[in-house]
């Protein structure tokens, strides 16, 4: 067993971090030289203190981000028991990229 590992189980590592471009990453995922599938996560908007910070996008996209119905996100935050709301994230992957459903 490992300890401090819930189940006394380590999966093993099958995801790395790298940081890169939009560009790059449209380059690697298309290419597929390194045989590896890419997604990319990003903080879009940040919660902090009462003020809302954004991610830069074009203004269309920036605009987009700020008319998200916060109260229904917030009522299904409660709902779930998620906690106090600190971002959004953006995940752009291709078509044949799959994660497993999960909550962060």
């Amino acid at each position: 067993a490992v300890e401090g590992i819930e189940g006394g189980y380590e999966p093993a590592r099958i995801a790395e971090a790298c940081k890169m471009t939009f560009q790059d990453f449209v380059k690697k995922q298309q290419a597929h030289e390194d045989g590896k599938a890419y997604y990319l996560q990003t903080p879009v908007l940040r919660y902090e203190d009462g003020v809302i910070t954004s991610a830069k996008f074009d203004d269309e996209m920036e605009a987009d981000l700020h008319t998200m119905n916060r109260p229904l996100v917030n009522e299904l935050a409660a709902m779930g028991k998620f906690g106090e709301l600190s971002r959004n994230q953006l995940f752009v992957s291709f078509r044949d990229f799959l994660t497993a459903v999960h909550y962060d």
